[in-house]
């Protein structure tokens, strides 16, 4: 035992004192020594009541709820799934000509990196990938299908019910932006 387990003027070893709580019982005492402070009033006094709950464990019951509706636009969607792409290593550029944040290059043409399609509460996207040269390819896509899915799912809480992708480029490592075909 250290001193700091000792209460003050205590160093004979007994339990320790805490300022501002009970003191706790020794082993052996009605309560199996085990004080529960935080819990119990003392005598005269009474307890504190828990917090308000509402069904989901949300403090304040219904309070914080207002009726109302919320949507997510499409391209909110395409760059969340522009962004899990990119988190993956391997991954030059979602798009064909496209710059790392999908952004077209000078002079190219551009189909869209990401498009999204939206059945009730699910989503299927289909992405574009320009892949980085010495890359698996396969083991970048599964990655990446698997982070789309992932992030996509938890960001919107709708279910992806399929991310298709399309390895339409591949780039020397650091060149992305440039247009396809130009090392």
């Amino acid at each position: 035992m250290t001193d700091f387990d000792k209460g003050p003027g205590d160093r004979s070893g007994g339990p320790p004192v805490f300022p501002g709580l009970p003191p706790i019982p020794p082993p052996g005492a009605p309560d199996g020594g085990f004080a529960t402070p935080f819990t119990t009033a003392p005598p005269g006094t009474v307890a504190p009541r828990p917090a308000r709950t509402g069904p989901d464990g949300d403090a304040g019951g219904d309070q914080g709820r207002v009726p109302g509706r919320t949507t997510i636009d499409d391209e909110v969607i395409e760059k969340i799934a522009l962004l899990a792409a990119l988190e993956v290593r391997g991954v030059a550029a979602v798009g064909v000509g496209t710059g790392p944040g999908g952004e077209p290059a000078a002079g190219t043409d551009r189909r869209p990196a990401v498009r999204v399609r939206l059945h009730d509460d699910r989503v299927s996207l289909d992405l574009a990938l320009t892949v980085e040269y010495g890359s698996v390819i396969m083991a970048v896509a599964a990655e990446v299908r698997a982070n789309v899915a992932r992030v996509v799912g938890l960001m919107l809480d709708m279910r992806v019910d399929a991310v298709n992708l399309a390895v339409e480029d591949v780039q020397l490592p650091g060149r992305a932006g440039q247009a396809p075909g130009r090392a």
